[in-house]
């Protein structure tokens, strides 16, 4: 079954700078979410939510690092299409996790986010314990 991942292959490991001044949401194109640290700069004038293009189940558990150096008094969150904003308080540097639910802050919600998931099958290399098998005796 092919992927529908909007993401295909690792994320990028380095930081990309966006300005999202202004006081319109801002959408994230395919090539600003692959790198895995994003650094919002600029000043928002009203409240706005930066949309990543993802809403793939083959997304779920992908992770990224957003820093928030906005100025202004005014709330940024980030989310999904058609989802819920997860906040970006300013001057914070906040770990989230794409998730069934949209994205989650990854300090806070590892365990559910990841429970169940394939990210612990992809991520956690295990081998199975082998079991002695005690006779009365």
């Amino acid at each position: 079954m092919p992927s529908t991942s909007a993401l295909r292959g690792p994320l990028i490991n380095e930081s990309l700078p966006i300005n999202v001044a202004g006081a319109v949401d801002i959408t994230l194109t395919i090539d600003q979410i692959r790198y895995r640290t994003l650094i919002l700069t600029g000043a928002i004038t009203a409240a706005i939510n930066l949309t990543f293009p993802v809403a793939s189940p083959d997304d779920y558990g992908k992770e990224w690092t957003i820093k928030n150096e906005t100025t202004g008094l005014f709330a940024l969150g980030v989310k999904q299409p058609g989802g819920v904003a997860l906040p970006l308080p300013q001057g914070n540097r906040i770990p989230v996790i794409f998730t069934s639910g949209g994205f989650k802050d990854a300090n806070t919600s590892v365990a559910s986010a990841r429970v169940g998931s394939r990210y612990i099958r992809e991520q956690f290399q295990y081998e199975p314990l082998a079991v002695a098998r005690l006779g009365a005796g």
